[in-house]
Parts: structure tokens; sequence; C-alpha cells
């Protein structure tokens, strides 16, 4: 299972071919554009995530071209890992105009959108305005971003798994004689080590974020667990036809996770103010001060090739958390932007939209930059950092963050010479989801809260009270009375209620489920 870096210079061309399909054989129809009738607007977009160095020039390079084309620019405001929970829904209710905002099924899409903070788009308009993005997202997207019978988000264009990936240090674990690393048990050897003889670097120097995503993917690897839209308390399996809806305090991988949490907390393997942290792992990891990191496979490209720019003399492995060799399969909620309520622009948002997540120009701008300057292209047409370039120093692909909530994988042309060969098999490949995953429709239904709303917002505070403390390990109390506070808490808030309810909508809407 450990991987070590390879080359693979045809990847990307593979995948661009693969993903043909997304791009369509036929000519792209044309934009709306600037005719010298448009009036000029400023769109004001939020993103999630940490924009890099230098996205103030590639923006301003990318704003030019807006305003020839739609005679727009556009603001970027980021919403950091670190406190996008705490602060997407204030930007959203406090009556600012914005045009464009990331979501997606686990960032508040729903639970926002039932309060009515994104704008219905209708099918003429998204036509009309969006034309080339309208006709690449598939018909069965539709169904899952539809809030009261409208649609109110605009999905991914593909369906892709959702493999959280752990990466760490093959080097070191070569230095110090560690053997191969293919489980958890095998990784804890390695951060015992690395506990031991790497006196200023933290195994697993992590955030609450990366901690989430770590026990998300045991419980997906033990059980095949995800958890539903609604909150992180409930989840279903994919290993149960009926998809049973169930208290994540009540499954066996849930109970093991927290066991494991409070070892590894208590050997230190991560920082003790892990709750206030706000450095993630990838960021720690590309700084030499923790031996491994988590994140989405699909994006690891990006963290290794800066590592490995930056640090020639490093090695990296991996390791993957699947169920029976499976990973899941995301629908299409899992990435997407929407238009706010509050925008007095919406035309122009989603001719904006169509732009950046369908043409080739526009897409190169946001994504990769400004040719020659922030990227070269090689002679297989792949797009690569320049000739010195340092990681924290210049700007880093996805560095304005607007791709993950339009990314296209038929305009992608990232160098994968540095990927590993998982990267290969479970992204690369068009076919990896057909191969390995497994479809997880009963995790991103779009339930109506109406009847348990109040229900909904008790039980989110004893999720973040209770269950931060358990799968970071930093509760003081033993694993089995925090789950027992959990279930008592839970139960206190209507959890039974919300169950009943989501379990009929749940089987109504499996009823007609589009893959």
């Amino acid at each position: 299972m450990k991987n070590k870096i390879v080359r693979v210079l045809s990847l990307l061309v593979v995948l661009s071919l693969a993903f043909g399909i997304f791009a369509g054989c036929g000519k792209k129809a044309e934009v709306v554009t600037n005719d010298g009738e448009l009036p000029f607007v400023k769109l004001k977009c939020y993103v999630v995530g940490d924009m890099s160095i230098g996205s103030d020039e590639v923006l301003a390079n990318l704003n030019t071209m807006l305003k020839e084309k739609i005679n727009a620019e556009l603001e970027v405001i980021e919403l950091s890992w670190s406190d996008y929970k705490s602060k997407y829904s204030l930007v959203l209710s406090s009556g600012e105009p914005i045009d464009l905002i990331y979501t997606s099924n686990w960032c508040y899409f729903y639970s926002e959108g039932r309060k009515g903070a994104f704008m219905p788009l209708e099918e003429d308009m998204l036509k009309k305005y969006a034309p080339n993005a309208y006709a690449e997202i598939p018909e069965g997207a539709w169904d899952y971003v539809k809030i009261d019978g409208k649609i109110s988000m605009l999905p991914q264009h593909y369906r892709a798994m959702s493999i959280r990936a752990i990466t760490y240090r093959e080097d070191l674990r070569k230095k110090y004689n560690v053997p191969e690393i293919n489980t958890l048990e095998d990784l804890e050897v390695f951060f015992d080590v690395i506990k031991e003889k790497e006196p200023a670097m933290f195994p697993f120097n992590a955030n609450i974020g990366d901690m989430e995503n770590l026990y998300y993917a045991y419980m997906w690897q033990e059980e095949g667990l995800r958890p539903i839209s609604l909150t992180d308390a409930l989840c279903t399996s994919s290993d149960d036809p009926a998809l049973t809806i169930k208290p994540v305090y009540e499954t066996a991988s849930y109970k093991k996770w927290g066991e494991i949490a409070k070892k590894w907390y208590e050997k230190g393997y991560w920082s003790r103010d892990i709750l206030s942290n706000k450095t993630t792992s990838e960021n720690a990891f590309l700084s030499g001060t923790s031996a491994a990191m988590i994140s989405q496979l699909s994006s690891t490209v990006y963290s290794q090739n800066k590592a490995i720019a930056k640090n020639p003399d490093w090695e990296l492995g991996q390791i993957l958390l699947l169920h029976n060799g499976k990973g899941p399969i995301n629908n299409y909620t899992a990435n997407g932007m929407a238009i706010p309520s509050t925008s007095k622009n919406v035309e122009r948002a989603l001719m904006c939209y169509d732009l950046l997540s369908t043409d080739k120009e526009f897409y190169d701008a946001h994504v990769y930059g400004i040719k020659d300057k922030t990227y070269k292209v090689t002679e297989d047409g792949y797009y690569i950092y320049p000739d010195g370039y340092e990681a924290g120093k210049g700007y880093a692909f996805n560095g304005l963050k607007i791709q993950m909530g339009m990314n296209n994988p038929s305009l992608n042309n990232d160098d994968a010479s540095m990927s590993t060969d998982i990267y290969k098999k479970y992204v690369a490949d068009v076919n990896a989801p057909n191969e390995f995953g497994i479809d997880t429709p009963g995790a991103y239904i779009p339930f109506d809260t109406a009847n348990f709303a109040n229900q909904l917002s008790t039980l989110s505070g004893v999720v973040k009270n209770v269950n931060n403390l358990i799968i970071t390990g930093a509760g003081k109390d033993s694993v089995d009375v925090q789950l027992a506070k959990y279930k008592t808490d839970a139960e206190k808030a209507g959890v039974k209620t919300i169950i009943e309810d989501a379990t009929k909508q749940k089987d109504e809407f499996m009823k007609n489920f589009k893959k």
C-alpha cells in the first residue's frame, strides 16, 4: 500500500482525454458577453481556504480578462480553514451583498439553504447566462441541489471518490529504519519514533478540521460509515441496504476511534491546544513541523509538488483508509458555488461562473495564474511551477481558492510527475469510481428540517461540545463516560425526533434516486 514518488508523464494526458466527455465534442455555447451595453459591476466572491502569496497579482490579471469579457471584476474574500465554521453563517446573515460563495454538503449548503440564504436559480436563467456549465452538469445532479424544489447551488460537474490520504515523510521512515507503513497501527510505530528522534516536529500537527477528516476516514474504513448531511451526530453505512440512520455514538468504530485519539493525544502526537490550533496539518507538513498530514487524495498532488519543490531530498509515502479496498463516492454536492440571496448581480455572477468553470483561458488564469510567471508549460503540455519556485514564496496553484467550487477535470493540466501510484490509481483514472468506489446516497439527501429545526439546532451545540473532545482525544473523562454524555445530551436535544423524520424523507428520496 505504501507508495513512493513516481513519474507519471502521461497521467494528465490520459485524464484530459478521459474527462473529455465533460468538455463535450461540439463547440461551446457563447456566453452573453460585454457588447458595450453591460454596466460595470464588481462581484464579491467568498471562498473557503487559505489564499496563497501572490494571489493579488493573479486576481488583477484575471480581472483584466473579466472586465474585457463581461465588464466585471471579482473581489475574492477568504474564509480560512481555521475559522470558516464560525464565520460562514455570519457572513450570509449579515445582509452584505455577495454574488458567489463556496458551498457543499459539508459546508452548510443544506442548513443555510433552508434559511433562504441562497438565490433560487431557474433553468431558463442557467441556460442563458451559464450555458456551458448547465450543459456539462449531469441531469442527476440537480435533484440534490434543490431547496424547496428550487435549484439553489451550482454543483460540481462530475462524481469522484472522497478518499482521505495520510501523507508521511518516507525519507524519515527510512532514516530511522521504521517498518513499512500500510495501516494506522504501522503509522503509530512511525509516530513513536518521530516523537523520540525529532523533538522539533509533531508526528501529526493538526487542527480540528484535520481530526474530522481522520475520524471520518477511520469510520469509513471500519464500517463503511458516512455522516449524513444534517449533522455529524448521525450516520449511515454503505453496507446497509436500508441505509439506516443512526447516532455515531452507538457505532463500534466511533468508540474505537475515540480510544485511539485519546491514546495518541496523551502520547503527544499533536498539540495540546488542538481545539484552538489554526494551522492545518498540510501547512505544518510543508513547513517541516509535522511528519504527516491528511487531505483529500484528489488534492494531494498540489501539496506533494510544493513539498518536493521546496525539499528535493524528501521522499513521501501515503496510506489510504479504504473500506474493503473501496472509497466512498461523493455526489455532486461535494463541492460547488451558490449565489447568495443578497446578490444584486445574479446574471453577471452566472456569466462569471460559466467562464471560470468551463473556459480554458479563464480557468487557467485563476487556477495556475500567469503563464511564464507563476507557471510554465512542459513539452508534454503540463503546467508546472517555474524554475526557482519555493513553497510559501510564490503563487501556489489554486492559490485563489476558487477552483474547489468550480473544479473541472477536463481543464486541469497539473504535472503529476511528483504524484504517487495511488493518486494515479484512484484519482487520475476516470474509471476509478466504478472500479474502486461505493455509492453512499444516504449521506447526501437534501432533508427538509422544518419539523425538527429546533432539535437540530440544539444538537449542533452538543456535537461541538462533546464530539470535538472525543475525536481529538482531548476529553478528560474516559471514552465510555464521554459517549454516555453524548447520548444523554443528544437525546435531550431531540435526536430521536430527528432520526424518525429524516428516515421517512430518506425512504421517499431513495425511491427516485439517480446516480
